[in-house]
């Protein structure tokens, strides 16, 4: 039995976990896909201006958060790149409060601002004015709102040199495909030989659509798309497992990655940072069906430190947003590095680690570095199980 079944809920991910050996089962996390296929499709890296991120969120809803929480997990774009974040919606004290109940010190530990505003109110604009952003996302659980509050924006920022990138929540592939285009800036001329009316474009500020519901519903066969090619092949190769074959066929490796709905979450998350970890390393993924990894692996060893960081960073907000917390000195010598059922763990803040390495006696910094230098062989199985070999690439 195959069953595919809508949950955000804790509960259901762990009653299916022991139901696993009857149903192949997969849950479905809307707001997830949503928000992992944003960073994807339209990455923060592109929206970098002068050594600044500036990434503003209008709407702090379900889909919102969770939007703010994978935003959080891909803003770090290097030493030289400063990453601001902030938040507006109609009760920002309640949002602040919903986010650190879900995801404990997320906000204080990121630095996020929240701002209260209705966004048909003159405070949208006071709000605005504070924030400057490069990078904004818009999900007020309304398209058509979502649509117009795009064009407010556009119009109260211009377009300075192609900033902010503005990207809009649509449930429907026709407002992609046939309203957003036309929301250009234009002259209309009279023909006098037509007898009407003509639009020449002076000004068109782009404003990205993203979340139809065909696009999130759309690659939900397990395996389908490169993206879930690499999740799966980051549960294998953390399982030592490093290469298809007759006993890890991709049927046998799909269903490792469905056991255990934590891991899937990991694997989803950190397949989704391979872009951002190349782009680091000023390099690309590229579907040539080379399969050329030569340069990823030439560049690595010498790149360690700065991918640590980012992977430091990148897993602490994964992890927080996951409700997960601290551990303290005490508490890691009675439970050892995780408290399940406290939701604590011990490398969240890597203020830690040097107390970690006295009591555990492990060497972190080299243990993060093996885990980093089996990149290559994570991109090589992807690229297997998915039927056509990727390169990696000088960024264009």
């Amino acid at each position: 039995v195959n069953m595919w079944l809508y949950t955000k809920s804790e509960i259901t991910e762990v009653v299916f976990d022991h139901l696993y050996e009857t149903f192949n089962v997969r849950l479905i996390n809307e707001e997830a896909l949503i928000s992992r296929a944003l960073v994807t499709e339209h990455p923060l890296y592109g929206a970098v201006e002068e050594g600044r991120l500036s990434v503003l969120l209008v709407g702090g809803g379900n889909i919102g958060l969770e939007i703010l929480r994978t935003v959080i997990a891909c803003s770090f774009l290097g030493d030289g790149v400063r990453a601001e974040l902030a938040v507006i919606d109609l009760d920002a004290e309640r949002t602040r409060e919903v986010l650190e109940k879900t995801s404990p010190a997320l906000a204080e530990r990121f630095g996020i601002r929240f701002f209260s505003a209705d966004v048909r109110c003159a405070a949208f604009y006071r709000a605005l004015d504070a924030v400057r952003p490069t990078y904004v996302v818009i999900s007020l659980g309304n398209e058509t709102r979502n649509i117009e509050t795009a064009l407010e924006i556009r119009r109260r920022y211009g377009n300075r040199n192609g900033y902010p990138r503005i990207h809009v929540l649509v449930d429907h592939r026709s407002a992609e495909e046939e309203i957003l285009p036309q929301l250009s800036v234009s002259d209309w001329r009279y023909d006098p030989a037509l007898r009407r009316f003509g639009s020449t474009p002076i000004a068109d500020f782009e404003i990205r659509a993203f979340g139809s519901f065909e696009d999130t519903y759309r690659g939900l066969r397990i395996g389908a798309a490169f993206g879930d090619c690499l999740a799966i092949a980051v549960n294998a190769v953390n399982l030592g497992i490093y290469e298809a074959d007759e006993t890890n066929t991709k049927e046998t490796l799909i269903d490792l990655y469905n056991q255990v709905g934590y891991y899937k979450e990991y694997s989803d998350a950190y397949a989704v940072s391979i872009p951002y970890k190349l782009d680091l390393l000023g390099l690309r993924l590229s579907d040539d069906g080379a399969g050329d990894l030569s340069l990823l692996e030439e560049r690595l060893p010498s790149s360690l430190d700065v991918l640590r960081r980012q992977e430091g960073y990148r897993y602490e907000a994964f992890m927080r947003s996951k409700g997960w917390r601290q551990m303290t000195a005490e508490e890691i010598g009675i439970h050892g590095m995780r408290d399940k059922l406290g939701k604590k763990y011990a490398r969240l803040d890597g203020s830690q680690t040097a107390l970690l390495e006295t009591v555990t006696g492990r060497d972190f910094a080299k243990e993060d570095g093996e885990a980093l230098l089996r990149l290559p062989a994570v991109i090589r199985l992807a690229g297997d199980l998915f039927g056509r070999a990727y390169s990696v690439r000088e960024r264009k």
